[in-house]
């Protein structure tokens, strides 16, 4: 994985565990230029620093090869594990063959997205991939997904099945302390990885020209340089580079509002529920989504967190961007709204007391 939500979803995880007297150790894929630190928040993390070419398949195959040797090492050589909880169809195999290998060693498959529906395969390929994916679900001990509504899960040979959504750890009185919404400028942050995809170009369109509007821009880039994207040619956005967890957080809960934009030609974007959303919502910070990825539209419409608008309506989103800029009661209001929704259902104890659930019944077999 690279460093992003799926890596913060891995630590959060992962600490959660260790809390309930697990000694957990994550595995990553760290695909960036620069190398990281080894060790995140006391939990040992290792790091496969090797960026990837993903515009040329036999370079990303071979890359891909390599990380899974180097998973395949770990789990087998450098203190065997009696668990493995592995995120999604690409990082699968390594885990699934050293499971073979050892027999005892039980298998977590962390769903997240169906990889099937998440691309643009050809119908054979498609194929494939959806017999691979529900391979890895039948031979694994538990199956863990973000909701239970984003993939048909009824003809899947599943044994065990827990859902574990994109949830933050609540920071939120710590953030209040520390740092304070702009009274002169109105700040739209967006932090995740640059892709055309993410509606990045419709809402810095949609703020042209705009008075005291900033939109800064965090997240690596798709193995492209950042002057190749249109976002940035514009004098009100800013783009930060990578940044942490923390940064992010903070951005989070600083900015007036968080836009959430996932292109509805590519499938499994219109069931998306993005750990965005619920950073958002930890943050009392109103988010403006899309209406065409339906799953998060919908908790936003009723948790009334956040306004929706169709995904190319650049004048609608400019619109709601207006009125959410001028009405701070609106904001405060929608703000308040999400949180409330975090802590009735997206907290970490109830969150934490589902994913033990599921390693206790693998430990009674």
């Amino acid at each position: 994985m690279s460093v992003g939500g799926d890596f913060n979803r891995a630590i959060e995880i992962g600490s959660m565990l260790k809390e309930a007297g697990f000694s957990p150790t994550v595995i990553v894929w760290n695909r960036l230029k620069k190398k990281v630190e080894n060790r995140f928040n006391n939990m040992p993390v290792i790091y496969f620093n090797l960026p990837v070419q993903s515009s040329h398949f036999i370079r990303m195959f071979i890359s891909y090869f390599r990380w899974w040797l180097f998973v395949l090492k770990e789990l087998l050589l450098s203190s065997p594990p009696d668990y493995v909880h592995v995120q999604g169809f690409f990082n699968a195999p390594p885990a699934i063959l050293a499971a073979k290998i050892k027999g005892e060693l039980k298998v977590v498959y962390d769903l997240i997205d169906y990889a099937a529906d998440s691309f643009d395969w050809r119908s054979l390929t498609r194929r494939l991939v959806s017999y691979l994916e529900n391979l890895y679900i039948s031979v694994s001990e538990g199956v863990v997904v973000v909701d239970r509504d984003k993939q048909d899960l009824s003809k899947m040979n599943i044994k065990r099945l827990v859902e574990i959504p994109n949830f933050p750890e609540d920071r939120y009185e710590e953030l209040t302390k520390k740092f304070k919404k702009s009274p002169n400028k109105f700040i739209i942050y967006y932090g995740g990885i640059i892709m055309e995809t993410r509606g990045l170009y419709q809402v810095s369109k949609a703020i042209e020209n705009l008075n005291d509007v900033e939109f800064i821009i965090a997240g690596p880039t798709e193995n492209k340089d950042i002057s190749e994207y249109k976002i940035i040619n514009k004098e009100n956005v800013n783009y930060i580079g990578v940044i942490s967890k923390e940064e992010s957080l903070k951005w989070t809960f600083k900015a007036h509002l968080i836009p959430i934009f996932y292109d509805p030609k590519i499938e499994i974007n219109r069931k998306a529920c993005p750990a965005k959303l619920y950073d958002a919502m930890m943050c009392g910070t109103p988010v403006l989504i899309n209406k065409e990825a339906s799953k998060a539209a919908n908790i936003v419409r009723e948790e009334k967190c956040g306004l929706v608008v169709p995904y190319n309506d650049i004048k609608k989103i400019r619109k709601c961007i207006i009125k959410l800029k001028e009405n701070r009661k609106l904001r405060e209001e929608l703000g308040i709204n999400g949180r409330r929704a975090y802590l009735l259902k997206y907290n970490k104890t109830v969150i934490k007391t589902r994913l033990l659930k599921l390693y206790e019944e693998m430990e009674k077999g």
